[in-house]
């Protein structure tokens, strides 16, 4: 029995350690896609204004696939949504470089892989975040912990991804990157296959309701209830005023002033080290302060440094975009 019992907690363990494990490499893979794809497109076309319409082509795929997402995943379930969109994603950036090395890769051609591997990867990580409290519980995690760990995932994959990913563009080149951006999200989508039980993570639904009817009671929920509505709207507005400068302006400044990807990866680790200080100051302080407060008085700074960080002192911008994200994680968590 003493023998047994090591054993037994263990295998009630091992699908959440599983799943921190396949949540890791899924995000690097995200982290990687991140810096490759702009760094591509910057090395084989040149054209700032090509890396806006890959952005462009980004955002949109994952506001459609955000608008859609819930539903699917409730109507697949966590677990099958999970792997089924990491295989998609990673078979999506694998044609990236497959058809830049055979056929030919028209600009076109990308801008669909990159909709497609962003559309797949935004229900695939809410299935994810899904999976923990029911694989926490099995496993005697708060719940509290669980999300705890989850949240360092986020930030140490940024941290520590993107200049890994500028370290093998470097060494390897981004279109060889690729391939490895691929692997990861099929590691991932096997890890989760085998590792956990399909009887813990099937969502509980109603039979024979139609698509429509609950994708129609979602949005009735969201807007009768002002306060997720409104935290939606901003969410949703200072998302679209943030993303010139992750996927545009941030990746064609560094390639014209230091031709680098070693330099753009740790630049943009800056952010993932400023959240992470900022969600570490709002843990130890953050239950003190009043939430409204918190958050207007952390994005108003954070926007500022945002913009100041490159057109004030150009030399410093891994520095300022600690400050700025700093605020922003804090900023985040406080919402």
């Amino acid at each position: 029995m003493k023998t047994s019992t090591p054993k037994k907690a263990l295998s009630l363990q091992f699908p959440l350690i599983a799943l921190f494990g396949a949540t890791t490499i899924s995000m690097l893979g995200s982290v990687l896609t991140l810096i490759a794809v702009p760094w591509f497109v910057l090395v084989t076309t040149k054209s700032a204004t090509k890396v806006g319409l890959t952005a462009f082509c980004e955002t949109v795929s994952i506001i459609l696939a955000g608008f859609f997402a819930g539903t699917l995943v409730d109507r697949m379930g966590y677990k099958r949504t999970s792997i089924s969109t990491d295989i998609a994603s990673g078979i999506a950036v694998a044609l990236v470089p497959l058809l830049y090395y055979t056929i030919g890769l028209a600009f076109w051609h990308l801008l669909v892989l990159v909709f497609l591997s962003s559309f797949f990867e935004t229900p695939g990580s809410s299935a994810r975040a899904a999976l923990f409290p029911d694989v926490a519980r099995q496993a005697g995690m708060p719940l509290e912990q669980a999300n705890a760990f989850l949240q360092a995932i986020q930030r140490g994959t940024r941290l520590f991804g993107a200049p890994l990913a500028g370290i093998l563009i470097a060494l390897l080149g981004t279109s060889r990157l690729l391939w490895i951006d691929a692997a990861t999200f099929l590691i991932s989508a096997v890890i989760i296959a085998l590792a956990l039980p399909r009887s813990s993570v099937v969502p509980a639904k109603e039979p024979n309701r139609r698509y429509v009817t609950e994708l129609k009671e979602g949005l009735q929920f969201i807007l009768h209830d002002r306060l997720l509505f409104a935290i939606i709207v901003t969410v949703m507005i200072t998302n679209f005023l943030d993303a010139p400068f992750l996927s545009v302006i941030m990746p064609v400044y560094m390639r014209n002033r230091f031709s680098n990807a070693v330099d753009f990866g740790l630049a943009f680790a800056a952010f993932g080290g400023g959240a992470l200080v900022g969600a570490v100051l709002y843990s130890l302080i953050g239950h003190r302060l009043p939430r409204r407060v918190t958050f207007l008085g952390a994005s108003e700074p954070g926007a500022c440094s945002n913009w100041n960080a490159w057109s004030g002192i150009r030399n410093s911008g891994s520095r300022f975009a600690a400050l700025r994200s700093s605020w922003d994680g804090s900023c985040g968590i406080s919402s």
